[in-house]
């Protein structure tokens, strides 16, 4: 979930398939995943809590620039209803090159800046 309501969509294939891989909460209900590059060159969703959907399916939809306004770096943001012009769907075995576990350091840092944002959401 970003900062913006609406729909998403990113010019960056990589980022649009680690996306598609879904996520599912772990035994408290839980799914929490970031996305990370490293440099420029490699894309990967950090999963803290749950994990991807293995051995299911994810979808990969082609959008119309239409209605998308810019939000950083290779994201749009749509405040209106988008229908794809394509779908493709994908195996999410395939793709376990575009995610991994957050480390145990990535994990308390997280964790502790959901807390934090949790606490400023409430005032």
């Amino acid at each position: 979930m970003g900062r913006h309501l609406g729909v998403y969509a990113t010019s960056n294939r990589d980022v649009a398939l680690a996306f598609a891989l879904g996520g599912v909460a772990d035994e408290s209900g839980t799914c929490h995943r970031e996305m990370r590059t490293r440099g420029r060159a490699r894309v990967q969703m950090v999963f803290v809590r749950g994990h991807p959907n293995c051995g299911g399916k994810g979808y990969l939809y082609k959008l119309s620039s239409k209605g998308f306004r810019h939000v950083g770096g290779t994201q749009w943001v749509s405040d209106r209803a988008v229908r794809p012009l394509a779908t493709l769907e994908i195996n999410v075995d395939d793709y376990s090159h575009l995610f991994r576990y957050a480390t145990e350091q990535e994990r308390m840092r997280i964790e502790r800046e959901l807390k934090q944002k949790q606490r400023k959401q409430r005032r």
